[in-house]
């Protein structure tokens, strides 16, 4: 799920043929097969609350995973 103003970034991204779907005025959800590495990890959590993977299951552990550890590391 994204910011609707995240869009263009989304698309650079991914390429023109992801599908959107808009949720509301503010959002849009999308499909999008990925690599998953820290990387990817480090780039979600590079747009904060503006992103937000809702799936699959492993992929959001991974990343409540690195915002945890961030977070304990400035603790």
């Amino acid at each position: 799920k994204i910011d609707k103003r995240l869009i263009d970034a989304m698309y650079d991204k991914f390429g023109a043929d992801v599908k959107m779907r808009s949720v509301s005025d503010t959002e849009a959800e999308f499909t999008a097969e990925v690599q998953i590495s820290s990387a990817f990890i480090g780039w979600c959590i590079s747009f904060g609350d503006k992103l937000k993977i809702i799936s699959p299951t492993p992929v959001v552990e991974d990343i409540k995973k690195a915002i945890k550890n961030l977070s304990e590391m400035y603790n």
